[in-house]
Parts: C-alpha cells; sequence; structure tokens
C-alpha cells in the first residue's frame, strides 16, 4: 500500500490528530524484533514464582505490551464478535472462579486461577493489539518472516540439542533436555506456524520466490518438531495439512493419501526414535535391578478423560474455577489431558459454551470463497490461517494448550496477522482497481 493510499484508508481509523504515517512507521519495525524473539530458548532467564514460572516468551510479552500502550494503532483490529465473545468468556470464567472459592470452597482460595485467567488474556490478546499495529501489507510481510524467523531459532535449539545428545552418546533424548520449559507446547506451536507457513500465498512484501523458498523454513520446523517428541503437535501438524488437502483438492484420494503418508511417517519415527528407547524400562525390586518392557499404549489419554469427564454433573453450570485443581474440586492437578474437557469442567457448561462460540467467531472472521483461484489471495491467506487454528485445537484434544504460552501465543499472533490482513485488502478493494498492492499477475504473485 503507498504512503498517499495508507494516509486516505487511516484518516478515519486512526485518533484525531494521529498521522498515518508516522504511527506505522517505527511500531512495525520494534514488533518485528519482538516478534522474532517469541520463541528465544530458555538460557536461564526462566524465574520460579508462586504461582507459576515465568518464561522468556513472558518478557518478550512485556515488551510487545509496551509497545501497544506508548503508540498509537487503528481502533478496531479484530472484528467485533471475536472481541465480545472474548470479554464474555473472561468474565463467564471469572465468575466461575470468584462464585467457587465464595461458595463451596472458602478456605482453599488462592491467586492460581486468576493469575492463569491473566495469563490466558495477555497471551490471547497479543494478536488483536497487534493487528492495531499493522499499517500495511508490508507491515504484515515484515511481522510474517519474523514470526518464521523466531520459529526457525527455536528449530535451531531443537537441533542443537539434539546433534548435542547423540554426540554424547546417549541414544534417547529426554524431552526435558530441550532448552524449553514444555517441549510439548514448543511443538504444538511449531505445528501451527509450520502449517500456516506451508500454505501462505505470496502478496505484496512477501519475497516473489516465496513458494518456492517456503520449503526450506516449513521443513526445518517441522523436523524440529518432529524432534521434540510432542506428539500433540505431530496430531496437530496432520490434521492442518489434511483439512488442506481436502478443500485444495476437494477429492477424497488426496485425503486418503496425505493421511497415509502422514500416518505412515508417524509410525516410523515412533518406533525408530521413541517407542524402542521409552518401552524399555528400569525398575527397582527386591533383587536389584532389572530391565523390563512395559506397554506405552495403555489408554491412557482414553482411561484421564473418562475418569474427569465423571466429575462434571457434580458442578455442571459454572464448573469448579478457572485452572482449580485438586482439593474440594476432585480434579485431578495434572489435569484432564484434553482442553475441552477441562474446560467443560472448570468453566461449567456456561463457560464451555461461550468458549465454543469464540472459536467459531475466530474461525468466521477468516472467511474462505474459491481458495483453488490463484487469484483469491485473500481466501488463501485466510485458509492458511484455518489450518492453523485446526491443528491447535486437533492438539488441544490431548493436552491443555490454550492456556497459555508459546501455543496460544503463537496462534493469537496468526491471527491477528489474518485479522489485519483481511482489513488491508478491504481497504485495497475500496480505493480501486488500480490500487498497486494488489499482484498485477496473479498466476505468479497469488500462487499458493
Amino acid at each position: 500500500m503507498s504512503s498517499l493510499t495508507r494516509r486516505a484508508y487511516y484518516a478515519d481509523a486512526l485518533p484525531a490528530g494521529e498521522d498515518a504515517g508516522s504511527a506505522g512507521t517505527s511500531c512495525p519495525i520494534l514488533l518485528s524484533m519482538l516478534v522474532a524473539l517469541f520463541f528465544i530458548p530458555d538460557i536461564g532467564m526462566s524465574i520460579a514464582t508462586p504461582v507459576g514460572v515465568l518464561d522468556p516468551s513472558d518478557y518478550i510479552l512485556a515488551g510487545m505490551y509496551a509497545i501497544f500502550f506508548f503508540s498509537r494503532g487503528v481502533r478496531s483490529g479484530t472484528p467485533g464478535a471475536v472481541s465480545a465473545r472474548f470479554v464474555a468468556f473472561v468474565f463467564i470464567s471469572f465468575l466461575s472462579t470468584v462464585v467457587w472459592f465464595v461458595v463451596w470452597d472458602p478456605d482453599a482460595a488462592s491467586w492460581n486461577g486468576p493469575t492463569k485467567l491473566a495469563k490466558f488474556a495477555g497471551y490471547a490478546m497479543v494478536g488483536p493489539l497487534l493487528a492495531r499495529h499493522v499499517f500495511s501489507f508490508e507491515d504484515n510481510a515484515r511481522l510474517i518472516k519474523s514470526l518464521a524467523l523466531g520459529a526457525c531459532v527455536a528449530a535451531a535449539a531443537i537441533y542443537y540439542t539434539a546433534a548435542k545428545a547423540y554426540a554424547s552418546g546417549a541414544g534417547f533424548l529426554s524431552k526435558s533436555e530441550f532448552p524449553y520449559e514444555a517441549s510439548n507446547v514448543l511443538s504444538v506451536a511449531l505445528a501451527a506456524v509450520g502449517v500456516f507457513l506451508a500454505f501462505l500465498p505470496t502478496f505484496p512484501g512477501m519475497p516473489v520466490n516465496w513458494r518456492r523458498w517456503r520449503v526450506i523454513p516449513v521443513a526445518a520446523i517441522f523436523g524440529a518438531m518432529l524432534l521434540t517428541g510432542g506428539r500433540g503437535g505431530w496430531l496437530g501438524a496432520m490434521t492442518g495439512v489434511t483439512y488442506l488437502t481436502f478443500v485444495l483438492k476437494r477429492g477424497t484420494r488426496a485425503v486418503w493419501l496425505a493421511a497415509v503418508i502422514g500416518g505412515a511417517a508417524a509410525y516410523l519415527l515412533w518406533s525408530a526414535f521413541v517407542q524402542k528407547n521409552v518401552e524399555g524400562v528400569i525398575r527397582i525390586e527386591s533383587e536389584g535391578y532389572r530391565r523390563e518392557v512395559v506397554r506405552i499404549d495403555d489408554r491412557g489419554r482414553i482411561n484421564t478423560w473418562l475418569h474427569e469427564l465423571g466429575k462434571f454433573p457434580d458442578h455442571p453450570i459454572l464448573g469448579v474455577g478457572f485452572y482449580t485443581r485438586g482439593g474440594r474440586s476432585g480434579l485431578w492437578r495434572t489435569g484432564s489431558h484434553n482442553m475441552f474437557i477441562q474446560v467443560l469442567l472448570e468453566t461449567g457448561i456456561v463457560g464451555f459454551a461461550a468458549f465454543m462460540l469464540l472459536l467459531h467467531a475466530v474461525w468466521k472472521s477468516a472467511p474462505v470463497g474459491d481458495p483453488r483461484d490463484p487469484a483469491d489471495i485473500r481466501s488463501r491467506y485466510n485458509l492458511a490461517f484455518r489450518a492453523a487454528l485446526i491443528s491447535i485445537c486437533a492438539s488441544s484434544v490431548t493436552g491443555e494448550y490454550f492456556y497459555g504460552g508459546l501455543s496460544l501465543g503463537a496462534t493469537s499472533m496468526l491471527f491477528g496477522l489474518t485479522a489485519s490482513f483481511n482489513r488491508l485488502m478491504d481497504g485495497s478493494e475500496a480505493v480501486g482497481p488500480e490500487e498497486p498492492s494488489l499482484p498485477a499477475k496473479p498466476g505468479r504473485a497469488g500462487s499458493l
């Protein structure tokens, strides 16, 4: 978008007296630097607190909020339906927590639930706030490249750790050896970003040869995701890719082919790197040390889901409070390993409905027309985000990845970038066909 067009389009969107050109000059550059650092490995920066651990991503998030606070952006960064339903879910979650500790368990009142809710809100809002500070397609592309760079930095850290472990003859790499607080969360975040980048179309601001060169960061991200051993990320990546294959090809043959290839690859990786190392365990017995082989797949996840779901009738309306575990709640402190079940148990049917309506609004905010049309860049961009959203939702069936951290933060940023792209496209269409921001040769610039 040209400077003249930017000023004309944002004349009514910015607060009175604010110049769109000056507002969008330095903020996206500073934000892009922090976005690139979002996946920075933990090199001794984590701090344990009474209510949790402060990760490096928390510090980066604080820096981004400082920029949001001291700079001006457009008035509306995201669709109103998303904002309204987000506020509704946060309010219901807070109400549920207050009611639980006031009415049901006043002796066990703590800051764990409210603090966790604040962390959820902080990570969820970073995307919408980021969208308010994207003033052009070039800003959008710069932030995407920064997010890709950050994911590649995380991938490099994973590769380095793996190479160091195998060089020392360890043979098996434990998740605790990675320079991240939770490698499962990292795996889910990498899966969402990788799926998004793999199907992101070329648009103004992105390299013209993005379609050719994107295979490098995508391959690096997916490879690191596999090495983390986080099966939630594996499931999310396969689900996102399968969805995209189905939508773009509109045929069952491609879907089955993707499913077979993905399933075979996951099985081979599991057999080669994980199963034979994990199933051989050391047990201490009276005779001394004896090596036993035990089965890993004991239906543990399904049994956990059924066990925790049985507690839903105890408090079906508002639940037991956001992130309330143990005590009179009866919920396992380790959780149900399913985000949707956990939301149902903690916020009741009211909070669960609000959560699902929020996800529905996020989904509908990225409309898709005909993604097979090379000229329909908007649909292809939105389709890439929808695949990333499906990826983290599929991963959340096996874990609780929406509470905050890298997985929610990355997904929120992708949502903010998608919302800003749609807003910019609406502005470009309003200017007219002579707008230079849209590619003149959709066969090249609009190709997937």
